[in-house]
């Protein structure tokens, strides 16, 4: 009997630590599972989104460089302000250079919860603000490569994000905008695992032809978050070329919001 006893009891230990290695390889399982859970398009824009979020304020003067097919450039000289919230961000560009410009600003105020935008533009000449219609916002900002959207920025559910593929270093996603009235047709992106910015954005028109190229060629860590310093955006259909050179960097400094509305617009 005792011999009975003992089997029964090394069974019975046999037992307990089995169904312990069982819940460990389970729980491992389900740790696996939750890691290679594969991210959406939209969870890798978000990360993108968010990461843009890091520095809650900055100030940057930027050179923007303009160039026709010929090789002509112009140069144009403005600072940047951007305020990060929980509601909103808004974001004022001033011109400072050349003469014929200086004074002219344009304000974006973006809803976080509605993802609507909003955009003024002030002409110092007439002394007049003018609010951009949804058009309106597709017109080249200040003769640039840019629309007045692209400066503005697109917000995170303006567009359908699908993944199309992944390798060690980059995503690369297809987002398409939910307006069907909406100036590009869809964008192709190939956006950075570690810097988690988008590398490059190839732009499609509503006639299914590749119309442009951002490329962000240079990016830097600052206090943590990554942020682009020389960007260029390239016209396929006019061969035109714009160029963005950040000249100064602020982060983290304060920044009223009256400045960052209609006051510092017309300032």
């Amino acid at each position: 009997m005792f011999v009975n006893l003992r089997n029964s009891f090394l069974f019975f230990c046999i037992m307990i630590l089995f169904s312990f290695s069982l819940s460990l390889d389970g729980s491992d399982s389900q740790k696996s599972s939750v890691i290679a859970k594969v991210l959406t398009g939209r969870d890798i824009m978000k990360g993108v989104y968010d990461h843009a979020k890091f520095h809650k304020t900055q100030k940057s003067e930027i050179m923007m460089v303009i160039q026709d097919k010929k090789g002509k450039k112009r140069n144009r000289h403005f600072v940047l302000r951007k305020k990060h919230k929980l509601e909103e961000t808004r974001t004022l560009i001033k011109f400072f250079k050349p003469a014929n410009i200086k004074g002219t600003s344009l304000l974006t105020q973006s809803d976080e919860e509605t993802d609507e935008k909003q955009q003024w533009i002030y002409f110092p000449s007439f002394k007049s603000v003018k609010k951009l219609s949804s058009k309106q916002k597709h017109d080249s900002f200040m003769g640039s490569d840019f629309t007045y959207s692209d400066i503005g920025g697109r917000q995170l559910d303006q567009d359908e994000h699908v993944l199309v593929k992944q390798d060690n270093e980059y995503f690369y996603l297809k987002s398409t905008p939910k307006d069907e009235e909406d100036h590009y047709l869809y964008m192709i992106m190939v956006v950075s695992k570690k810097e988690q910015v988008a590398r490059k954005i190839v732009f499609y028109n509503r006639e299914k032809e590749k119309l442009k190229t951002l490329y962000n060629k240079t990016i830097k860590n600052i206090k943590g978050g990554y942020l682009v310093f020389y960007s260029k955006m390239v016209n396929h259909l006019s061969e035109s070329e714009t160029h963005l050179n950040v000249k100064k960097l602020e982060v983290g400094i304060k920044l009223d919001d009256a400045y960052l509305g209609m006051q510092g617009l017309q300032d």
